[in-house]
């Protein structure tokens, strides 16, 4: 063998050895950037103040005033953060069970470019494929933040503002219940898909461009923003198993003509349309003089509705078994109010939906001035509304005169 082809064999085995040094050093710079990036986006997420609010409203001594219990809501951490394990080595494990190892996947980006002049074939663009390539990272860091993040999440507040005041859906809580079903399966599975998504595409773009700034600023939001899913979506999917019974199990089955059509007794739970069915039943039955209500409470919009709607009409309001939380918003509408002798009026504030605590306040204020409003004594008010959400104060029968809440001693009739 001569020296040149010696010299040259050399050469080639000693090249790998020679980038071997620069490989590890990109992938430490890698490494580290990737460990900067999850500090950042963890300390971001201590900074921003509705995060803040979230963590006090989940696991500080406002929990008790949550539609929910904290075990239910720890039960609910623990189910999800199972279920994001199991996600998370699903693939491993497949990939072992099928023989793969994981050994054969490429780690880095393969690029084919096609030769000078050849034609590419048209590639099919569709919702599913739109969805795939985000989700792959194959979309431009622009797109995937500015579109399917931005651009969803203003989608997604615009939905739940109108779910919120479109009171055409009062009436109807079938369509009520799917749609608000279907906005929180959307707010659990979006995030997911938009975050690794962007994750990916900020990879791609600096495989691409050698570019690190704007896609590690996007990482950082990230990972503040996925720590946010993590804790939220327990908490709402806490809301919605402990609300929905409530709030959607209104039927027409819950109102009833008595005492020859002149009272018209509502019981069960004062759920969504309750109001505007019983204003309808009022105008086709005009003879009707006196509300009797029988129910543990429900929506204090609906209480609120009731309330308006007996004072407009000057009815009268009984309980024969009992009236309960927001029920009692109603009853104290009534110009006369009387109970029978077994029957209570229970008390508290109302409980928190979410984590505005602002919103709460301002519940519990104007429930203040609705009690107010019909006579109820403010120290009376006081003390209920200061009643946890998780119990019940029951009045005895003087309280209940004294303080105006009823107008007659309570009768045995």
């Amino acid at each position: 063998m001569s020296s040149t082809s010696i010299e040259r064999q050399a050469t080639q085995e000693s090249t790998p050895i020679q980038n071997l040094p620069e490989t590890n050093l990109r992938q430490a710079r890698t490494d580290l950037r990737i460990i900067f990036t999850l500090c950042m986006g963890t300390v971001l997420f201590w900074f921003l103040p509705q995060n803040l609010a979230l963590i006090k409203v989940l696991f500080g001594d406002e929990t008790q005033d949550h539609c929910f219990q904290r075990q239910q809501l720890w039960v609910w951490i623990v189910g999800v953060w199972s279920v994001l394990v199991l996600c998370c080595l699903v693939r491993p494990l497949m990939r072992r069970w099928r023989g793969g190892g994981g050994s054969h996947e490429p780690s880095g980006l393969v690029v084919v470019v096609p030769p000078s002049g050849s034609m590419v074939p048209a590639r099919r663009v569709g919702v599913c494929s739109y969805v795939t390539r985000h989700w792959r990272g194959e979309l431009s860091l622009g797109v995937s933040w500015w579109v399917n993040r931005c651009l969803v999440y203003l989608g997604f507040e615009g939905v739940g503002a109108l779910l919120q005041h479109q009171h055409s859906l009062s009436s109807m809580p079938r369509a009520r219940l799917l749609f608000a079903v279907a906005l929180l399966v959307a707010q659990v599975l979006v995030p997911p898909w938009q975050w690794v998504g962007l994750w990916r595409s900020a990879q791609n773009h600096i495989r691409r461009t050698q570019k690190v700034f704007w896609a590690t600023i996007v990482q950082i939001l990230v990972v503040s923003g996925g720590i946010t899913w993590a804790l939220v979506t327990p908490f709402l999917l806490a809301i919605g198993a402990n609300t929905a019974s409530l709030q959607y199990t209104y039927g027409s089955d819950h109102i009833r003509l008595v005492n020859g059509g002149s009272e018209l007794e509502i019981h069960g739970p004062m759920g969504y349309g309750l109001a505007e069915t019983v204003q309808k039943t009022l105008d086709q039955v005009p003879e009707i003089k006196r509300l009797r209500l029988n129910s543990p409470g429900g929506l204090m919009d609906e209480g609120r509705k009731l309330h308006d709607l007996i004072r407009a009409r000057h009815l009268d309001t009984y309980s024969e078994r009992g009236c309960y939380s927001a029920c009692t918003l109603a009853f104290v509408a009534g110009k006369e109010r009387t109970i029978h002798a077994q029957a209570k009026l229970g008390f508290h504030r109302p409980c928190l939906v979410g984590w505005d605590t602002q919103r709460f306040d301002a519940e519990i204020e104007l429930a203040k001035r609705y009690y107010i409003a019909a006579g109820v004594a403010e120290e009376f008010v006081a003390r209920a509304l200061n009643t946890p959400p998780n119990q019940m104060w029951f009045p005895s029968r003087e309280e209940l005169l004294a303080a105006r809440v009823i107008t007659h001693t309570p009768r045995h009739d």
